[in-house]
C-alpha cells in the first residue's frame, strides 16, 4: 500500500528505536576512557579502549551495506540492538579491560550496521516527498542524545558508580532491542517509483565517471553515486570533530569559562534546524540549501577565531548548529533519495564512510595545528576545511545537472 503520511506508525517507531540507541550510546560514551582508568588503565590505553568502538566500525563500515542489501535489514537491526545492549550489561558484569575493549569493538560492529541500516529505512517508510524531512527529524535523536546523554551518564556514574551507568545503559539499549522486534518490516519490493528514477542516475555516474563494469568488487561494496557526497559530507564533518575535541582546551588556554555553552547553543540550534532543513531540501533541492549553510557554519569557525569571549561562543555555537547541522542533513537526505530498495543499504552505508574518516582523522589534525599555531589558526582550519567542502559541493551539483540534462 502506498504511503501518504510522514508521521506514520513505521516512522515514529524507527524514530524510537533511534532515540534509545542513540541515548543508550551517548549515556557510556564520555565514561569509557574514565571507566578504563579505574580499571588501572594507563591514560594512553585508556585513549586506545575508548576508540575501540570507533575503529571496529571503520573496520566492518566497508561490508556492511553489501549484506544490509542481502540480508533481512530488520532481522540485522535487530541483532545490532541486541549486541548493543548485551555489550552494555557485559561492560557492567565483566569488570575488566579485557572484557572491556571486546564489548566496545561489540558495539562498534553494531553501529557500523546500525546506521546504515536507519537511514535506508527512511525512504522505505515515508512518502518520497518527504525523504529530506524524515531524514532530518530522524538526526534529532542524535541531537538530543548528545546534549543529555553524556551528563546523564556521568552523573549516575558520580552517584552509583560506574557499573550502574552501564546497567541503565544497557537497560535503555533493551528498550531499542524491544522496539526493533516489533518493528514491521516494509516490504522489500526490487522496484518502485523511486528506485527507477535513480536507476537512471546510477547508469549516468557509470557512463560519465568510470568505465568499470557494475559488477567490479567496488560496486558490490559502495554505491558509487554517492562517494562524491560522502567525501563532502566527511569534510564538512572534520570541523563538528575538532570543535567537539577541543573546545574546551580552547576555552582553558584562553581563560574563558563559559567555553561549555557552546555545546548548549549548537544543540539548540540545531534542533531546530535539521527538520527544517530536510523539509527545505524536499521543496528546493539541495543545492539550494547546503552552500548558504556551509556558508554560515564557516562564519561560525571565523567567529570562534577571532572572539574569544562569550559572545563568539554563542555566535559559533549557532551557527555551526544552524549551518553545519542543516547542510549535513540536506546532504545526508541526498544520499538515500531516490535510491533503489535493492540499493538502499550500500548508499546508506557508503555516505557514513567520510564522516566516520572524518570524525577520526580530523581531530589529529585539528590537534596538530592548535599545538603549532593556537586556537585561532584551528578554528580558521575548520573553516577552511568547511570552505573546500562548499567548492566540492558546488562542482558536484553543476556535474550533476549536466549529467541530467543529457539525459532529458
Amino acid at each position: 500500500m502506498k504511503i501518504e503520511r510522514l508521521w506514520n506508525r513505521r516512522f515514529v517507531q524507527l524514530i524510537c528505536i533511534e532515540g534509545c540507541l542513540q541515548m543508550g550510546g551517548f549515556l557510556t560514551r564520555s565514561i569509557n576512557a574514565n571507566y578504563a582508568v579505574e580499571m588501572g588503565a594507563s591514560m594512553t590505553l585508556a585513549g586506545f579502549i575508548a576508540g575501540l568502538m570507533a575503529t571496529a566500525a571503520l573496520m566492518f563500515r566497508p561490508f556492511c551495506g553489501a549484506i544490509s542489501d542481502r540480508l533481512s535489514k530488520k532481522s540485522l537491526l535487530v541483532v545490532s540492538c541486541f549486541l548493543f545492549a548485551i555489550a552494555a550489561f557485559g561492560c557492567a558484569v565483566f569488570q575488566n579491560l579485557v572484557a572491556l575493549g571486546i564489548c566496545l569493538a561489540i558495539q562498534g560492529f553494531a553501529f557500523a550496521f546500525k546506521s546504515a541500516i536507519v537511514i535506508s529505512f527512511v525512504p522505505l517508510i515515508v512518502p518520497e516527498r518527504y525523504v529530506g524531512t524524515g531524514v532530518g527529524w530522524m538526526g534529532l535523536a542524535y541531537t538530543i542524545a548528545i546534549a543529555l546523554g553524556p551528563a546523564i551518564g556521568l552523573g549516575i556514574a558520580d552517584a552509583l558508580g560506574y557499573p550502574a551507568t552501564y546497567i541503565v545503559s544497557g537497560a535503555v539499549l533493551a528498550a531499542a532491542l524491544a522496539l526493533a522486534v516489533l518493528f514491521k518490516d516494509p516490504v522489500d519490493a526490487t522496484e518502485d517509483a523511486a528506485g527507477s528514477q535513480m536507476g537512471n542516475k546510477d547508469e549516468s555516474w557509470s557512463r560519465g565517471a568510470s568505465a568499470s563494469s557494475k559488477r567490479s568488487a567496488l560496486s558490490r561494496l559502495f554505491y558509487l553515486p554517492v562517494i562524491p557526497l560522502s567525501i563532502i559530507g566527511g569534510i564538512l564533518m572534520i570541523a563538528q570533530g575538532v570543535v567537539s575535541s577541543f573546545i574546551l582546551l580552547t576555552g582553558e588556554m584562553r581563560g574563558l569559562e563559559t567555553v561549555s555553552l557552546y555545546f548548549v547553543f549548537y544543540s539548540v540550534a540545531n534542533l531546530g534546524a535539521r527538520p527544517l532543513a530536510g523539509r527545505a531540501s524536499d521543496e528546493w533541492g539541495v543545492q539550494k540549501i547546503a552552500p548558504p549553510m556551509m556558508i554560515v557554519a564557516a562564519l561560525g569557525m571565523v567567529a570562534l577565531a577571532f572572539m574569544d569571549s562569550t559572545p563568539g561562543v554563542a555566535i559559533g555555537g549557532v551557527c555551526m548548529g544552524l549551518g553545519q547541522g542543516s547542510a549535513y542533513a540536506a546532504i545526508q537526505a541526498e544520499s538515500v533519495r531516490g535510491v533503489p530498495t535493492q540499493s538502499l543499504g550500500r548508499a546508506a552505508n557508503t555516505y557514513f564512510i567520510g564522516p566516520d574518516l572524518a570524525m577520526g582523522l580530523g581531530p589529529i589534525a585539528g590537534g596538530a595545528v592548535l599545538e603549532s599555531f593556537g586556537p585561532a589558526a584551528m578554528f580558521l582550519f575548520c573553516a577552511a576545511c568547511i570552505s573546500v567542502a562548499l567548492v566540492l559541493f558546488v562542482f558536484w551539483g553543476m556535474r550533476a545537472s549536466a549529467i541530467d540534462r543529457s539525459h532529458e
